[in-house]
């Protein structure tokens, strides 16, 4: 895709593929449900542009996409 209507070649933002993963269980407790996971997303860390575009005078700017992250869900239904 390219970051601007002119199709700079300086905006163009190359192809890329993130992977994210999750895995989780859950069961009973007591009178209630439990539920726990845990997630990657940009698992490889790839360093990616969501978007770019063009400023005054040949400038070029563009946003940087999310690192790695990584996290845990508990949930606890009553």
């Amino acid at each position: 895709m390219f970051g601007t209507v002119d199709n700079s070649a300086l905006t163009r933002v190359s192809s890329y593929g993130l992977a994210s993963f999750s895995a989780g269980t859950g069961g009973k407790l007591e009178r209630g449900d439990w539920s726990a996971s845990l997630w990657i997303n940009n698992a490889f860390d790839k360093r990616y542009y969501q978007r770019t575009g063009a400023g005054d005078y040949g400038t070029v700017w563009g946003w940087l996409g999310e690192a790695r992250t990584f996290g845990a869900t508990l949930t606890y239904k009553y």
